[in-house]
């Protein structure tokens, strides 16, 4: 079964909203420290921030000619924000991101 991304970014902020309810109680009981709390979520939030940025950027190329000049700006500030993470993430060892840049 194939998962869009639109799916896969409807999922995490489902997830984030799901974390903001729960989260209070279980750092409350002591189950989940507010380090680890920040941590996970802003992990969350970072794959969210990438997928967005993926799914922004995905446009046919007979889409790109009749983009405003706006979607254009939005685009390029997700294709920065998707370099951003390649380069600043260790996805290959010594070789993070090269190979996408």
């Amino acid at each position: 079964m194939a998962i869009s991304l639109k799916d896969m970014v409807a999922e995490l902020r489902r997830e984030l909203r799901h974390r903001q309810t729960i989260y209070p109680s279980l750092i409350k009981r002591g189950a989940l420290t507010d380090a680890s709390a920040d941590r996970q979520n802003t992990r969350l939030q970072a794959a969210l921030d990438v997928l967005a940025s993926l799914d922004e950027i995905d446009a046919a190329p007979e889409d790109l000619e009749r983009m405003t000049p706006e979607a254009l700006t939005r685009m390029q500030r997700s294709m920065d924000t998707l370099r951003g993470y390649l380069r600043n993430t260790d996805l290959f060892g010594e070789h993070a991101g090269t190979a996408f840049l």
